[in-house]
């Protein structure tokens, strides 16, 4: 998580003090729409949240409850560009309305919902055919941990 380190130097010394990270909280992210899907892309823009999510790069903390029904699920936290990456393939699919996707979010304060900016990469059906007009994701919770 992010961490505020502040260094003062005054003739030969130095001090350093390093803030901890701030509150964490779980963002659930949501398929809403009433389709079936074989796979599902997405990016999540949180310059607007305040904060980052834990972790960087794959090891971001992150979770799918697709996986237990046997979707492959892979996400990446591009730090620099302030971008959440989420793919999932499931070939017998998964329908929606549902919960793809929980986000461990670090904030002095806590985000809304509106502060994440998500946009549909991509979306098929188990048959591989595209899903025309792409469902919409959204950001359904943002719940203190």
């Amino acid at each position: 998580g992010p961490t505020s380190t502040t260094s003062t130097t005054t003739g030969t010394n130095t001090t350093t003090t390093t803030g901890g990270p701030g509150t964490l909280y779980n963002v659930a992210f949501d398929l809403t729409d009433a389709v079936t899907a074989g796979a599902l892309q997405f990016e999540v823009n949180y310059s607007a949240a305040g904060g980052q999510f834990t972790g960087t790069g794959a090891t971001v903390v992150c979770t799918s409850p697709l996986s237990a029904g046997g979707a492959f699920v892979s996400f990446n936290d591009v730090e620099a560009s302030t971008q959440l990456n989420f793919a999932a393939v499931a070939i017998a699919g998964f329908t929606g309305p549902t919960t793809v996707a929980n986000c461990e979010f670090d904030a002095p304060a806590a985000p809304g919902a509106g502060d994440f900016t998500i946009t549909v990469v991509d979306a098929s059906a188990p048959d591989l055919s595209p899903i025309v007009p792409l469902p919409t994701v959204t950001v359904s919770a943002v719940t203190p941990k």
